[in-house]
């Protein structure tokens, strides 16, 4: 925090292009909270993916394979 807050205070007095400089400052911010916030979302839509899947076998290894389920039973 205090980086940032010492290159906003940098681009201050330095002339007319100062405000198109913090723009783009800001945008860069901006951009970066976004894609770590995108990267977040992924990490956590592929960890419940998995945590369900996790789930899943766990819950087949508990209480084994359902009845009448498999394909070839209705063969018999």
């Amino acid at each position: 925090m205090h980086l940032i807050e010492m290159m906003w205070g940098g681009l201050g007095g330095m002339g007319s292009g100062t405000i198109l400089l913090k723009m783009c400052f800001m945008f860069f911010l901006v951009g970066l909270f976004w894609v770590s916030c995108e990267f977040a979302k992924h990490v956590i839509t592929v960890g419940s993916k998995l945590l369900t899947d996790a789930m899943r076998y766990l819950a087949v290894m508990v209480r084994g394979w359902p009845e009448g389920s498999d394909k070839h039973s209705e063969d018999k």
